[in-house]
């Protein structure tokens, strides 16, 4: 099929596979075929089509941005988790091998009625227990953040488009998400509330002629 052919049925396209074929070429940095869909947009006739697709056009890198916004939100938090996690790690560590290099230097070990035992186990536990509220809260983070991605996933659908495609007015964002979902653990359900939030507000904000 030639150039031209091409051209001409860029001309029948629907604005919602007008929309879709822009963003995959803008995902390709291809400004040869997105000069061509622009161009081939109804401009004198079937105004209301050129309409729509230009809403769906500014909605869509609207949406992107406002993802992002979310995305980069969300994760933060997750990186917080696991370095506070890490923290706790580290230091219980750090307090178990101190406290049996200076046994050592003692060269005898305190009587087991000895209050040093207690303490240890006490500061022991401590670490522990804040090691444990550490993981709980870094997997509720990755919860919200399965669920954000879910929420685009599932607008996705509904706006006939892939993430790809939306995700290519953030190319750096694009290329992260699919990677950063794919190291997060799979045993984690996605928050449904947070999928839910965004999903409605991701919708209302979609042109109504679109959906």
């Amino acid at each position: 099929m030639n150039h031209k052919t091409v051209q001409r049925q860029y001309r029948h396209l629907s604005p919602t596979e007008r929309l879709a074929l822009v963003l995959e070429s803008l995902g390709r940095d291809d400004d040869g075929e997105l000069g061509a869909l622009i161009q081939s947009c109804p401009v004198y006739e079937y105004r209301l089509q050129d309409q729509d697709f230009w809403d769906l056009h500014n909605k869509s890198r609207m949406l992107a941005h406002l993802f992002a916004a979310i995305w980069f939100q969300t994760k933060g938090q997750v990186e917080t988790a696991r370095l506070r996690k890490g923290t706790f790690y580290l230091v219980g560590s750090l307090f178990e091998r101190g406290f049996g290099l200076a046994l050592k230097d003692f060269d005898s070990a305190p009587s087991e009625q000895s209050m040093v035992w207690g303490e240890y186990e006490e500061k022991l536990k401590s670490f522990e227990e804040y090691r444990q509220e550490a993981i709980e809260a870094e997997r509720l983070c990755i919860s919200r953040l399965k669920g954000v991605y879910a929420a685009l996933f599932r607008f996705c659908q509904m706006a006939q488009l892939e993430p790809h495609q939306l995700l290519a007015w953030t190319p750096p964002l694009r290329d992260e998400v699919k990677e950063f979902m794919e190291g997060l653990a799979p045993d984690i359900e996605a928050d449904e509330e947070m999928t839910e939030t965004i999903f409605q507000s991701f919708s209302l904000a979609w042109p109504v002629a679109a959906v």
